[in-house]
């Protein structure tokens, strides 16, 4: 007598499912299973300051952890999953107000614990000279399969007089370290500057570096290589590479996705991750959504007090920073945390 086994030549899958939100699942059939985790994004800083320098960055992506494991009918899995970091928001003129931290997501129970820190927090500065960091990456434990750091926000070196933002990082994944956000390190400016984000892969944002005497944003990093830079004068809107060849910050298969889908596969979905990091953008101007996956591109002088940051595509990735000409300044949130268990044999 046949069976279904046979016509599955030995492995019987079945499609994700997605658990957003933190539960108990019960195992409903046995066999080899594939459970992913990520953390949830960092969120950005964000400060608004009518007069002189200002600046702010980016979130940091979450960690991402794996795992194939075989389960019996009825085991039950404790899922935690992380809540985004928070944006800053800025009210009083030149105070700048840091994100908050991404949560930790959590998978255990008979046979696994996997663990997917959050991304840390992007900062704010008012002043002319100084430094700080972006939003350190997550980072995943507990996989036997893949263990991996997210990236970090993009930093910032104020050596100006100009307001700047950098892009937040991307959460790690089954290809390895997130991409930063692109960094900031420029003198003798009062330009507005903006940073792409990073994108999965390790593939980073644009980085912006010397005198730059012009308002800029930078690409957002591709999933097949960096963003475009901007070194000393010019300008660079240029996202990396995405799988497909095509320079943009959209889907691995070149496929623009404006709505927000946050995968593109309901089977091994964390390896059909594409997400391309959101571009910078300055003085209003600019794309700033990342692909599913990327972080989001910084904002500086938008007039608007808002940045927009990749957390409408997630999971995991990193808010970008914004630094206003106005009184008052949003950062992006971070993206959620997220879990998949997919049984992928007997």
């Amino acid at each position: 007598m046949s069976s279904i086994s046979q016509f599955a030549g030995g492995r019987l899958t079945l499609p994700a499912r997605f658990i957003p939100v933190s539960t108990s699942y019960t195992i409903p059939v046995a066999g080899l299973y594939r459970v992913g985790a990520v953390g949830a994004g960092g969120g950005a800083g964000a400060i608004g300051k009518s007069t002189a320098a200002c600046g702010a960055t980016g979130g940091g992506g979450a960690g991402y952890a794996e795992s194939e494991a075989r389960f019996e009918a009825g085991t039950v899995l404790t899922i935690v999953v992380g809540a985004a970091g928070a944006g800053g928001i800025s009210t009083v003129d030149g105070t700048g107000v840091s994100g908050g931290a991404g949560g930790t997501t959590t998978v255990s129970g008979v046979g696994i614990s996997l663990s997917a820190t959050g991304g840390g927090a992007g900062l704010t500065i008012s002043a002319t000279t100084g430094t700080i960091a972006g939003g350190a990456g997550g980072v995943g434990s507990g996989g036997n399969i893949n263990n991996a750091t997210g990236g970090a926000g993009g930093s910032l070196t104020m050596n100006n007089a100009g307001r700047s933002a950098t892009g937040g990082g991307a959460p790690g994944s089954p290809y390895g370290t997130g991409g930063r956000g692109g960094n900031i390190a420029v003198s003798g400016s009062s330009a507005s500057i903006g940073t792409g984000a990073g994108a999965v892969g390790g593939y980073r944002g644009g980085d912006v570096s010397g005198a730059c005497p012009n308002s800029t944003g930078t690409g957002g990093g591709g999933t097949g290589s960096n963003g475009g830079d901007l070194a000393t004068v010019g300008y660079s809107s240029a996202g990396g590479r995405n799988g497909a060849g095509v320079v943009a910050a959209v889907s691995a298969d070149g496929i623009a996705r404006t709505t927000a889908p946050t995968f593109d596969s309901i089977i091994a979905p964390f390896y059909a991750q594409s997400g391309g990091g959101g571009v910078g953008g300055y003085n209003g101007s600019g794309w700033l959504d990342g692909g599913p996956g990327g972080g989001g591109g910084g904002m500086s002088n938008s007039g608007a007090a808002y940045g927009y940051g990749g957390s409408m595509r997630g999971p995991g990735g990193g808010g970008g920073g914004t630094a206003n000409n106005t009184s008052g300044a949003t950062g992006s949130a971070g993206a959620n945390g997220l879990v998949t268990i997919e049984r992928i044999g007997l």
